[in-house]
């Protein structure tokens, strides 16, 4: 997300935005793990993805996440997530 900001608006903003963030109480910064980038990888080949789109995939099918707001039109490939667009 932060990348995306970034391109659009500049490094500043982007820093801004992901200090806010981390700020929240109602956000929850997950990990990462091996496991979870081996399934990203063969899901990014599978549905054409980035590897990016498809590690923020697992996690949200790990959290039981079935909507994403986004403009980001490759989550629309990936099933079991519904993309709402403001």
């Amino acid at each position: 997300m932060a990348n995306i900001v970034e391109s659009r608006m500049g490094l500043e903003t982007s820093l801004g935005v992901v200090a806010r963030l981390l700020s929240l109480e109602n956000v929850e910064i997950l990990g990462v793990s091996e496991e979870d980038y081996g399934e990203a990888v063969a899901l990014a080949g599978r549905h054409r993805v980035s590897i990016n789109d498809a590690v923020a995939y697992v996690k949200m099918k790990q959290q039981g996440i079935r909507e994403a707001y986004s403009f980001d039109k490759h989550f629309n490939s990936l099933p079991g997530i519904r993309v709402l667009q403001e």
